[in-house]
């Protein structure tokens, strides 16, 4: 199996942790979580704080990130390191790209939405990855949602983008500017898997960093 195929499977297998790993403490990256009884205990809490469908708030609890809740402006990144390689795998409803979580119904929301993937496109930039580590960019897959040129399409519209690089050592920081890009994205649900462990934290405008 290959570099890429052992990505695939990586990002899989981050995702299902995000469903059983409590998150790291923002001041303390370095503090991994494995113990099975707290974590039981954050999914009954996650369970208890269902979110609506329309609340624009932005004021959430974690509830429901990564079991399919509709939640505005919050989304799901994911670092992968499976040897040189490092992938980072986003998660986003598109109403926190282009505002909006419907086919286009015009000419300049259609511009909206191809002017929204091209810097998608370039989005190596809005990762910042330790500079001792050495990592050049690869590629980048962009997945707009399947339905989004259906014009009677309605509810929960979600776009997944993975950019990679190549890198002469290990990832143990990362820094993420794609808030200050899309203003209506409040929140990014980071989980992280390599070699070394795995963990996870909670990045915010305010605080866009994590260390491990």
């Amino acid at each position: 199996m290959n570099a890429l195929n052992l990505t695939a499977v990586a990002v899989t297998a981050a995702l299902a942790l995000s469903a059983c790993h409590p998150h790291d403490e923002h001041d303390d990256h370095g503090h991994d979580h494995n113990h099975p009884a707290e974590t039981a205990a954050v999914q009954s809490d996650h369970d208890h704080h269902a979110h609506s469908e329309h609340d624009h708030n932005h004021n959430h609890d974690h509830a429901g990130e990564g079991h399919g809740a509709h939640v505005h402006g919050e989304g799901n990144l994911t670092l992968i390191q499976d040897g040189n390689q490092v992938m980072v795998n986003l998660t986003l409803p598109t109403d926190s790209l282009w505002g909006f979580e419907r086919a286009p119904e015009n000419t300049q929301e259609e511009a909206l939405i191809k002017d929204t993937l091209t810097h998608l496109n370039a989005g190596h930039r809005f990762f910042t990855l330790p500079e001792n580590a050495d990592c050049q960019p690869t590629e980048v897959t962009i997945t707009p949602p399947a339905n989004l040129n259906d014009p009677t399409a309605s509810g929960h519209m979600e776009l997944e983008a993975q950019w990679f690089w190549q890198c002469e050592g290990p990832v143990n920081a990362i820094t993420v500017a794609l808030f200050k890009h899309f203003p209506e994205l409040h929140r990014l649900t980071l989980q992280r898997l390599s070699e070394s462990g795995s963990g996870g934290a909670e990045l915010t405008p305010s605080s866009p960093d994590a260390r491990w």
